[in-house]
């Protein structure tokens, strides 16, 4: 069992802005397009609840010329419930994303620490996430302009005895598309470390919506590729000894 109790490295007290995204012009561009987006989201009365990363794995930072994830939005109206039923026919690129998900228990102000914002975390859990590339994601600022291609989610148990986002010893489990398992014992292989991206999370969204707020969370991106999802199949997803997500098509 991790020690819970050391949740902190005192060595990590800087803000981590990995790739001096502010002086990127695609992506200056792109969340203010994504600020616009979620401005007429909210004048439409739909709540604004976490955040998310995307485009994070080594693969995708080096495909989109990229030093850290992309940071995107989540509203209430989005999330799913468990075994929920999604209709996909129209879709142009379902896919499915098993996700870990932090949530806060405090504001966090633009320029904190990274202490500040692991000390900001209050649960960990699993979650899925479900999004539709509909086009060739090779433009970063294209890609934030539709909320990086989200859908919906389905957030699964919390767990507040890891407060601080410790993952330790947690291992997860995916279902494939052709019923095969997929074992995943280092979480943070494809994602990136979790301090650092959900640092640089929260410095982007101090930026541009002034900060994560208490009861906000986080999917800090998926721990597998992205997996493509067919009408009459069935997407799985167990963390540690978390209830199993599910989803149907």
């Amino acid at each position: 069992m991790p020690d819970h109790s050391k949740i902190l490295d005192t060595k990590r007290t800087k803000t981590i802005t990995t790739d001096n995204w502010r002086k990127d012009p695609r992506l200056t561009a792109g969340y203010a397009a994504l600020k616009t987006k979620l401005i007429f989201d909210q004048a439409a009365r739909n709540k604004q609840v976490g955040w998310k990363l995307g485009f994070g794995s080594p693969t995708g930072l080096a495909n989109l010329k990229l030093g850290a994830p992309l940071a995107g939005y989540l509203l209430a109206e989005r999330a799913l419930t468990n075994n929920a039923h999604v209709d996909i026919k129209d879709w142009v690129k379902p896919v499915g994303e098993a996700e870990i998900v932090v949530y806060f228990d405090r504001d966090v102000r633009p320029g904190s620490s990274q202490d500040l914002v692991l000390q900001a975390i209050c649960a960990i859990g699993p979650a899925i996430e479900l999004a539709d590339l509909e086009f060739i994601p090779d433009d970063p600022t294209k890609i934030l302009g539709t909320d990086i291609f989200q859908k919906h989610y389905i957030l699964g148990d919390r767990d507040d005895s890891r407060r601080g986002g410790v993952i330790d010893g947690l291992i997860a489990r995916i279902t494939m598309p052709d019923g095969s398992e997929k074992v995943v014992t280092e979480l943070e292989e494809l994602i990136g470390k979790l301090p650092e991206i959900v640092t640089h999370c929260a410095d982007v969204v101090g930026d541009f919506s002034g900060g994560i707020k208490k009861g906000e969370f986080i999917l800090i991106g998926s721990i597998v590729p992205p997996i493509a999802l067919t009408a009459g199949g069935l997407f799985r997803y167990s963390l540690g000894d978390y209830l199993a997500l599910e989803v149907n098509f």
